[in-house]
């Protein structure tokens, strides 16, 4: 045998291949037999490396795309001395500390789903404005992320990266290694979008809201790369079930609410821009907007707004319907033009809930539909949750999960509470004795968990813009938190291959969780408590009783007591998972229409998550039917098939409507799972912030 060829397969037997250009330090740490560590610091983690990239398309790419049907579309990575002057700004960009964060939780999750500290890729290529990008700069979608194998990574994996060992070791080296030696990597795109420039988000990195569309972005690449590959094609589908867009107060489904809510979460959690402009005093808040087009600071004033009420857990409720939520009378615009003189919002209002036909065009001149500012705005201001509490009703339980807001509220709360860290941790820092049934450790738990909310902000700040208070130690301890439950987050979405909040709570709370029984119960007592009980199937007057201690935050507080005392009842008898037991049982039914609100254009949605003003927009008009069938889904009574809705819509002389609405939405599913599947549609691939509020 040629040396050659021994070398080869010593080479493989070192997780590496012949044209790898790596330094011995590392080839030895690869082939090593080490674990994952539990990290508890972000400095204790190797981030990757961004890296430009650049697509591959010649007239001969071009060609097999369009004549031989060829099914992906090439990119390379660039050499260092390839990067343009924009490049080279973006990769200074990347060494904020805050960046560096979202790139560390990018490695972990690589590393956990590799099982491996050092088998991991340890690249994620971008994209951004030059020409061999053209084709996808074209689109000004903005950043936004993609994992897909529509996208083949040729040639090798390249660039200069940092790590440490686990004996504290630094190292800097050029490194190249062959697409087959390194797990697949999702990609990030850097593009221009129609109301920004790249050069306008790069400009102040201390004051950048890019950082926060980062934190999102990032997100949705680790996701999609640790679930399997057939659960990633099946959540690119699923996702693309319905065309009502997406933003965390709407209603869409499942599979998208999840991806979205899951990055949003970590906006929230750890963003490093958009999460402190909250705190800015009016003079900074007027220096940083002043910066940007009235239309680009709508849009990020919309991104502060919506990290705010995701931490304080609003979007429970229904800020859809007009009349559920006195959000909407507060904000909406006087029109003189409606009715032939001047009516209020909530006299329009009133008149649709009363069966009285609406203009959609004169509906749209009263309130400020389409740019959603009657959402979150009253008079000027920011609407306070408080308000929002007392005034607006919950959407019913088949609405939540297909709710991006809920679904980031969700996560959010699972990760800055500690349901996820391992008891054992709360054992030894709060001295919390589980096995004791009658011991109050929920109060312990929960007041640590209040002591902590108050510091994430403060936590947060030390990454971008400072002015921190919090000490040291306590800013460590939220650190600590914070990875120990992501670490656990990971795993969880991991084992249950989760593209839906359903599947992963399940899977969390089951018998084959990875969970121990305390962590069960920490974990269900955020369901509960976010959800107010929404997803508990109530068989009995106990269940009823137990899920209205959750009510409000007062009623919990009131009762922590008789909340551990059932949850421990609940695992004792192998019935934790009951608090999730209705997730992922709502029905689907899907109808597709031309829509005369938010773009006026084609519509896809869930019948079972429309509101009476999609009802209007559906049907044409408004009737005492249509506002008894809205009343009907505000309420949960939703249609369990389309057959069921289309004989509905019979009786209320609406029956053609329906059949048309349904029988298009099939055939547009079904075309468009053919597209995702077969065929090179890439604006169905981006998951971006901004820009898709319908």
């Amino acid at each position: 045998m040629k040396f050659s060829t021994v070398f080869c397969l010593l080479s493989v037997f070192a997780l590496t291949s012949c044209e790898d250009q790596i330094p011995k330090q590392l080839e030895k740490l690869m082939s090593s037999n080490l674990e994952v560590k539990s990290y508890q610091r972000f400095d204790e983690i190797n981030a990757v490396k961004p890296v430009p990239a650049k697509l591959n398309l010649g007239v001969g790419a071009i060609f097999s795309m369009a004549v031989l049907g060829k099914k992906s579309i090439n990119y390379s990575i660039l050499e260092s001395n390839q990067y343009s002057l924009l490049e080279n700004r973006i990769n200074v960009f990347f060494e904020h500390p805050g960046l560096q964060r979202s790139l560390r939780l990018l490695s972990y999750a690589r590393q956990l789903k590799s099982g491996h500290p050092y088998r991991v890729n340890p690249f994620v290529p971008y994209m951004t404005l030059r020409k061999e990008n053209s084709l996808l700069a074209d689109q000004k979608v903005g950043p936004a992320a993609v994992v897909h194998e529509l996208f083949k990574q040729k040639g090798p994996y390249q660039g200069n990266i940092s790590f440490v060992d686990y004996d504290g070791n630094k190292f800097k080296f050029d490194v190249k290694f062959s697409p087959k030696s390194l797990d697949r990597s999702g990609i990030m795109f850097l593009f221009d979008h129609q109301l920004f420039s790249m050069d306008d988000l790069i400009r102040d990195p201390e004051k950048n809201i890019l950082q926060d569309v980062i934190v999102h972005e990032f997100t949705h690449i680790w996701h999609n790369e640790v679930i399997s590959s057939s659960a990633r094609d099946r959540h690119n589908v699923e996702s693309n079930s319905t065309e009502n867009g997406h933003d965390t107060m709407i209603v869409s489904n499942p599979d998208l609410a999840f991806g979205e809510g899951l990055a949003e979460a970590f906006e929230a959690l750890y963003g490093t821009t958009a999460s402190q402009l909250i705190n800015m005093s009016e003079s900074e808040r007027r220096q940083f907007f002043g910066r940007f087009t009235g239309k680009v600071a709508k849009e990020i004033e919309f991104l502060i707004n919506r990290q705010g009420y995701i931490r304080r857990n609003v979007y429970l409720y229904n800020l859809y319907d007009f009349k559920k939520c006195t959000l909407r009378i507060i904000s909406g615009m006087d029109s003189n033009e409606v009715g032939g003189r001047g009516l209020s919002p909530e006299e329009m209002v009133n008149r649709m809930m009363n069966g009285e036909n609406v203009d959609i065009n004169k509906w749209l001149s009263t309130f400020d539909w389409e740019d959603f500012s009657d959402r979150f705005y009253g008079s000027g201001n920011r609407v306070s949750t408080n308000l929002l509490k007392d005034n607006c009703q919950s959407d019913p339980w088949q609405r939540l999960e297909s709710k991006e807001g809920f679904v980031a509220t969700m996560i959010y709360n699972l990760l800055y509470s500690g349901a996820m860290v391992d008891s054992s941790y709360y054992e030894k820092s709060l001295g919390i004795n589980f096995q004791k049934k009658k011991t109050p450790w929920m109060n312990k738990y929960v007041s640590a968990t209040q002591e902590w909310n108050k510091v994430w902000s403060k936590w947060v700040k030390d990454s971008g813009m400072g002015r921190s208070v919090a000490s040291d130690e306590r800013k460590a301890e939220i650190e600590r938190i914070f990875l120990l439950g992501y670490r656990n987050l990971v795993k969880g979405i991991m084992q249950s291959d989760a593209t839906t909040l359903g599947r992963l709570l399940k899977s969390l709370l089951g018998e084959s969780s990875f969970l121990d029984d305390s962590q069960k119960m920490m974990v269900a007592y955020q369901v509960m408590k976010v959800s107010k009980g929404a997803f508990m199937s109530l068989k009995s007057s106990s269940d009823r009783t137990f899920a209205n201690l959750f009510s409000d935050p007062a009623n919990i507080k009131r009762n922590l007591q008789q909340i551990q005392l059932t949850l421990n009842d609940m695992i004792t008898n192998r019935e934790i998972e009951r608090v999730v037991e209705k997730m992922d049982t709502a029905p689907s039914v899907l109808v597709s229409y031309t829509s005369r609100l938010g773009g006026k254009g084609k519509k896809r949605i869930n019948l079972n998550s429309a509101h009476h003003i999609d009802l209007i927009d559906m049907f044409g008009g408004n009737s005492k039917e249509i506002v008894t069938m809205a009343k009907r889904l505000d309420s949960g009574d939703v249609f369990s098939s389309s057959d069921e809705f289309i004989a509905y819509a019979q009786k209320i002389g609406k029956g053609n409507i329906a059949q048309t609405m349904i029988s298009s939405a099939a055939s547009e599913i079904s075309e468009a799972q053919k597209s995702l599947v077969d065929g090179f549609k890439k604006e169905k691939l981006y998951n971006h912030s901004f820009g898709e509020h319908e």
